[in-house]
């Protein structure tokens, strides 16, 4: 409770020097556009009333930014079910479109630049997700291998998901948004990107003495499953 309001103090002097701010630079605001969302997977959330020249700031629960939707719960299931809406959309329309192209290949490009490309974008933020929503982005690329499968193939091999996917040079979605948060992780404890907040929260394990235990991090329960 502490650290809530201590959190919630902050976000007030934050926001009083955000508005001096614009004062002194002459500069307006629109306060029926600005938004507070309070994110958090705790079942208790302390709710405040920020203010903003003189009026409420409106609670939401759910707000778009940078393409990706946030939710209070950090749940993201609002975000897969646009992204995965969005993807089958586009794979039906690359399905009908390229019904006359000899080459599996040129198919495969147009599924990575239209389709794979939405359902990766900015997934080092929301890639905290449930087994269930796994499945559910991973099945768009399932049908498009079936799609692939039918067409070029046929029953010339058996349909394997995970045996077809080296065969154009593809990867499970799960193990590439893998390996772009491990990429992102290594950028961040080399300082490549300057993200002093997120360093600060990432736990090294230091044994007191020499050891048979090589983990350069201290994983927690807690961090496997935070976004």
């Amino acid at each position: 409770m502490v650290k809530t309001i201590l959190i919630v103090l902050y976000c007030k002097v934050i926001l009083v020097q955000f508005q001096s701010g614009v004062e002194k630079n002459a500069l307006s605001l629109n306060p029926e556009k600005t938004k507070v969302i309070s994110l958090s997977r705790e079942r208790d959330v302390f709710f405040y009333r920020y203010v903003l020249e003189g009026n409420v700031i409106y609670r939401v629960s759910l707000v778009r930014d940078l393409g990706v939707y946030n939710d209070s719960p950090l749940s993201f299931t609002v975000h897969v079910s646009k992204i995965v809406g969005s993807a089958i959309r586009k794979l039906g329309m690359i399905a009908c479109l390229s019904g006359s192209f000899t080459s599996p290949l040129s198919v495969v490009r147009l599924f990575c630049s239209l389709v794979r490309s939405g359902l990766e974008f900015g997934s080092i933020s929301w890639n905290s997700l449930s087994l269930t929503q796994v499945e559910i982005i991973e099945r768009v690329q399932k049908k498009f291998m079936r799609i692939i499968y039918d067409r070029y193939i046929g029953r010339k091999l058996f349909f394997s998901y995970d045996l077809l996917l080296p065969l154009f040079n593809l990867e499970r979605l799960s193990t590439r948004r893998a390996v772009r948060d491990i990429h992102f992780l290594h950028k961040v404890v080399h300082g490549t990107v300057n993200t002093e907040n997120l360093l600060m929260n990432i736990d090294f394990h230091v044994p007191f003495r020499s050891s048979r235990h090589f983990l350069t991090f201290y994983p927690t329960k807690i961090c496997e499953s935070s976004p």
